[in-house]
Formats: C-alpha cells, structure tokens, sequence
C-alpha cells in the first residue's frame, strides 16, 4: 500500500507483493504498519487491522514541538499593588467591587420576577394591580442597598479620630 493513511484500502503484503495473505498465514510475520523486527500473528481467513497509526518519525528540531509542556507549569499572574497602596486599602477596593457587582445582580432580579409578577396579573385578568406591594417593598430595599454601594463612603482613620476628638471634648 503506498499510502499509510489509507485505512480502508487492502494492504498489499510485501512477503508476496499482492492483495492476497501468503500461504503462511498463521505465522509471525512482519507487516506493512511494523517496524523491522516487531511480529505479530496474522489471522487464517483475511488481512490484519493495522495497528493505531503513528506519525513518521521527525528528528528534534523539525517539525512540530513535541507534545506536552515544555517547561515548568506556568503561574498564575501575581497581583502586584500600585505604588503606596496598602493590604487594607486592597481590601476595601475589593469590598466595593463585590458590592457592586452584587447590586447589578440584584436589579436585574428585580426586574425580572417583577417583569414576570406583571405578566401573571395581566393575563390573569388585570383588575387590581396587587404586583405593586412586590414591587414597592423590594424597590424600597433596592433603593437603600443602591445607596449603601454607591454614595455612602467607607469610615476612615480621620473619621475614627475626629469621632474620639469629640467624645474627649464632651467629658
């Protein structure tokens, strides 16, 4: 066979150059997929399924690279803080994102049962709009929890001083 990546074709044996088994068909022999020196034992009745196909060897250096990694594992980045900023100071700005983000999972929420509340009373036949205790009672906790994450600021050192200059001043 002069193809290797032919799989449905009938190989052609080279012990007798055809399509056909030799007449020794039980014995080990070496076939068209083996290297020289590797046997295996032929079926009586038919050719032998190839072995899995393996790519042509490639001397190093030509080529693809070889499978697997090449080197050490690679890290994972490490965060690196700006100039002057502390661990604290880290943890607060993570604090304020996570909020944040939280607050944006709690509008869309909102929206959607709301959105679905809606929905059900409009196709149950509308009359008197009972979604509007649903939507009044948690409005009124996104309203303060938006308040909370965006306009109320983190207590500080100097507010903790200035706290403590007041309270030492009433005495």
């Amino acid at each position: 066979m002069s193809n290797p990546d032919d799989r449905n074709a009938i190989p052609e044996y080279p012990e007798s150059g055809s399509r056909q088994p030799p007449q020794s068909a039980g014995q080990s022999q070496t076939g068209p997929y083996q290297l020289p020196g590797q046997t295996y034992p032929r079926p009586v009745h038919g050719p032998a399924a190839p072995p899995p196909y393996q790519p042509p060897y490639q001397p190093p250096g030509q080529g693809y690279p070889p499978p697997g990694p090449s080197g050490p594992p690679a890290q994972p980045p490490q965060y690196q803080a700006p100039s002057g900023a502390t661990d604290a100071e880290r943890n607060l700005a993570r604090k304020r994102v996570e909020a944040r983000r939280a607050l944006g999972g709690h509008a869309v929420a909102y929206l959607v049962v709301n959105l679905f509340l809606v929905v059900v009373w409009a196709f149950s036949g509308g009359g008197y709009f009972w979604p509007i205790w649903v939507l009044a009672g948690w409005g009124v906790g996104l309203v303060l929890n938006t308040w909370d994450v965006l306009f109320r600021r983190p207590v500080t050192e100097d507010d903790i001083e200035r706290e403590m200059r007041r309270g030492r001043g009433a005495r």
